[in-house]
């Protein structure tokens, strides 16, 4: 327990310092115990062989201390009989090292249940990969270990994302397992991982109203508020809070206001996350003003010896509130009720997208021209929608062609000509139901017309149709060639050969040749 002399010294001088007045034989008594226990750690590190001390070497390691500090430490706190029992064959299957540094070459070490314990500071945790024992030789690959630096869930998102997330969109040996059960499997981790990330964002970014500090509180009752309406410095001191509530409180309302540029790789969930993130932050506002602390400032400022000039305000900011929070909740709610129809764009492929196709525009005219979801029947914001539909579609669609993490270039032409000729039919599908709905709305006069600007909503999906019959056109090109390549015709070889430098050139470009974006493409295409 005590690495050297000083230490039980120090430790006696301590608890002589806490209990001044003790007799000698206590004195006897406590120095004997320091010895004992002093012995008992110096058995258990004795005890130690070189399993433990590989344990104790990644410990060293991360807390940059060593070794005899972290073996002494782990000593001192019983944690070395925890690691025996991890190291055997059906022992513990984890370990979880709680570090508090108490100078710069001592550290405190104690293990932590997770169950019954918050994880605070920096936790080393050690995880058996079976119930086997573990040997020197197979330690490396028996037992992982990591550290959880700034709370839980900041490390599972780490880890989520940048390891297993790269590491399961990448392999393409799935074995048996049929591909659509595989994207559906990525997309949901994917989501998984997005949520995480987005709780983590609505828990760093609550908003806290400031509440009464403790001299300036006061009985939540008529006499005492009217006695207390009277004292200017407890006026003064509450007209900040309050004054600090609707600075927040408009802060937070503008919010819905900024204009959101749509990116790309923004799809209809983050939509979802969006207003997930908004009804959040409002409710947290809306049940802390039910606590007794925000009820005292309100109902002090509603007796009549107080002044009138932020409560005024703050009740328009108070409706304004309540709006707010009650359409984000709305929102939620119907975006939520199209989780079938995202669950496909994420996950099916551009013939399931298809088929759904005229359900989920049905249900988004509904919330347009019926105005049951208020925030969705102008026409920014539904169009806004509506793009990130397209978004997801086109994302989709690179999915579907890029068939198992394969390029376009190493797959069978043939193929991929049938599914650039599905990604195309999705788009005439869309636009041309989108159309349907729109010119009948206009027919019947029923409900309000979808007055969306087309250009924003089919714009890049028509851009990303050009490059797909483009490519078409390429390898239906390759593939003719291919096949004359088959017959033994004079002169054939150095054309094929021409053929196959021409499109090695092609192929060995660096760009992406589904970015209708990058031109290119187009001249590389219109030379070959």
């Amino acid at each position: 327990m005590y690495s050297s002399c000083f230490d039980v010294v120090d430790t006696f001088t301590a608890w002589l310092q806490a209990e001044p007045y003790v007799t000698l034989s206590k004195c006897s008594e406590r120095l004997s115990s320091v010895r004992c226990t002093q012995e008992q750690s110096a058995n258990a590190m004795a005890m130690m062989d070189t399993r433990h001390r590989w344990v104790v070497a990644r410990l060293a390691n991360i807390l940059n201390l060593d070794t005899v500090v972290v073996e002494t430490a782990l000593a001192a706190s019983d944690c070395l009989g925890a690691l025996d029992q991890f190291l055997q064959q059906s022992g513990l299957m984890h370990l979880i090292f709680s570090c508090e540094m108490e100078t710069e070459s001592r550290v405190k070490i104690h293990l932590v249940d997770a169950k019954f314990h918050a994880i605070r500071g920096k936790t080393v945790y050690f995880v058996r990969v079976h119930p086997g024992p573990v040997s020197i030789s197979t330690i490396q690959t028996d037992v992982i270990f990591g550290v959880i630096n700034k709370g839980a869930l900041r490390s599972l998102h780490a880890l989520l994302n940048d390891l297993y997330l790269q590491h399961v969109q990448l392999r393409t040996d799935w074995g048996v397992v049929d591909a659509d059960i595989v994207r559906e499997f990525v997309a949901n981790m994917r989501k998984f991982v997005v949520s995480l990330n987005e709780s983590i964002g609505i828990i760093d970014k609550v908003i806290e109203l400031r509440k009464p500090e403790s001299p300036f509180l006061v009985e939540n009752k008529p006499s005492a508020l009217a006695k207390a309406a009277q004292d200017d410095e407890l006026i003064h001191h509450y007209e900040e809070i309050l004054t600090d509530w609707i600075e927040q409180t408009e802060s937070l309302l503008a919010e819905s206001e900024l204009p959101r540029q749509v990116r790309d790789e923004d799809g209809p969930e983050t939509e979802l996350d969006y207003w997930n993130k908004r009804k959040a932050k409002f409710s947290t506002i809306v049940e802390q003003l039910k606590t007794p602390a925000c009820k005292l400032v309100i109902n002090l400022f509603q007796m009549p010896q107080a002044k009138k000039g932020p409560i005024r305000k703050w009740r328009l900011l108070d409706n304004a509130l309540s709006d707010a929070a009650n359409e984000a909740i709305e929102n939620h709610r119907f975006l939520v009720g199209l989780g079938e129809y995202m669950k496909t764009l994420y996950s099916g492929t551009p013939i399931t997208i298809a088929a759904e196709v005229p359900g989920l525009l049905n249900r988004l005219k509904m919330m347009h021209s019926a105005s049951v979801a208020r925030h969705y029947s102008s026409a920014e914001r539904m169009t806004t929608l509506l793009a990130k539909i397209t978004n997801q579609m086109i994302i989709n669609c690179r999915t579907y062609l890029l068939s198992g993490g394969k390029s376009l270039w190493e797959q069978d032409p043939l193929d991929i000509i049938t599914r650039l000729e599905v990604c195309i039919s999705l788009e005439k599908i869309y636009h041309s139901e989108f159309r349907s709905l729109r010119d009948n709305a206009m027919a019947t006069g029923k409900g309000k017309p979808l007055d969306l600007s087309e250009l924003h909503i089919f714009g890049k999906f028509e851009q990303f149709c050009k490059r797909a019959t483009k490519l078409m056109e390429l390898f239906k090109v390759i593939k003719q060639f291919r096949s004359l390549a088959t017959f033994n015709v004079d002169g054939m070889d150095k054309l094929v050969k021409a053929f196959e430098k021409i499109l090695g050139d092609m192929r060995n470009k660096k760009y992406d040749i589904l970015d209708y974006s990058n031109l290119q493409f187009d001249k590389g295409l219109f030379l070959f």
